[in-house]
């Protein structure tokens, strides 16, 4: 409920939806794993695995779309309202009331942001734009690093390679298998997981593929679609993953030898993410209030 309403109110709400999908996924592909490895050939067992993975499907599916639902409501009831419901003679209908009757799949808000904001596909990507990718930058760079970290991790737990030997590692069938497995883990409570030794290793666990998903698809948003000044706000507001990231980056050396030549990468690494985030919050207080370009 919470999240459908977050989607009424902004539309990237519905990211969240895809939180109920990846769940859905996660827990039909643990039965479908669990009856690989029992190594049956009961047909009953499989007929009440299918019946179990639909009805799991189905209903988040539900769940997702009615976290979605507000924004394909907010699409019909304006273009009802203002092509069908108007009195045409006080004022003229819009224009793109033409395009909203002869197509099913048009879609106000993304016309609006396409007209208006010039949002799509590599439209930001002009060399004006510049400064504001450079705004971006450092949480993109951090967005990616975590959902990249991640996977290599999850790479690493379920295919088994560590160093040279991961590039030979990386073939089709073994990508679609880590896939499988990745979602198949994901679905499991944190009373399953294993104890781990330090935290980097419970935030950068199975369950936490949800997360990471969502953070990765905000960061492509962001850099390929939407303006991408306001990646730092939409990240920073909805994306826990980011936080478990940094806090990785932050703790990391005291898992470490002190004497190892990386420890002077580390340090410098947590110096300039620390510096990032007080620069950013101190700049933001005095520029933003000030209606100066800051987002």
């Amino acid at each position: 409920l919470l999240w459908a309403l977050a989607s009424y109110v902004r539309s990237n709400g519905t990211f969240s939806s895809i939180w109920w999908m990846l769940i859905g996924i996660g827990q039909c592909c643990s039965y479908i794993y669990a009856a690989i490895s029992a190594k049956r050939d009961d047909k009953g067992r499989i007929r009440a695995m299918t019946v179990k993975c639909a009805t799991i499907l189905c209903c988040h599916g539900i769940l997702a779309l009615a976290v979605a639902a507000p924004v394909f409501y907010h699409d019909k009831r304006g273009s009802r309202f203002h092509c069908k419901e108007s009195n045409s003679s006080v004022f003229n209908k819009p224009e793109w009331c033409t395009q909203a009757e002869d197509s099913a799949k048009f879609s106000l808000y993304a016309h609006v942001q396409r007209k208006h904001w010039n949002v799509g596909l590599l439209r930001y990507y002009e060399l004006k734009q510049m400064p504001n990718f450079i705004l971006a930058m450092p949480i993109l760079i951090l967005s990616f690093g975590a959902a990249t970290w991640w996977i290599t991790t999850s790479w690493n737990r379920h295919i088994g390679c560590a160093g040279p030997d991961c590039k030979n590692s990386i073939t089709l069938k073994n990508v679609f298998w880590w896939a499988f497995q990745a979602l198949s883990s994901s679905s499991d409570s944190l009373n399953n997981i294993p104890s781990v030794s330090n935290s980097s290793q419970l935030l950068l666990g199975p369950s936490c593929l949800p997360y990471y998903a969502i953070l990765a698809g905000f960061a492509l948003v962001g850099t390929f679609v939407a303006h991408v000044q306001i990646s730092t706000r939409l990240i920073c507001s909805s994306c826990p993953a980011l936080y478990w990231f940094v806090t990785i980056l932050i703790t990391s050396a005291q898992y470490n030898d002190k004497d190892s030549e990386n420890d002077t990468k580390r340090t410098r690494t947590t110096h300039l993410i620390w510096f990032y985030f007080l620069l950013y919050n101190i700049l933001g207080i005095i520029m933003h209030v000030n209606w100066l370009p800051w987002t």
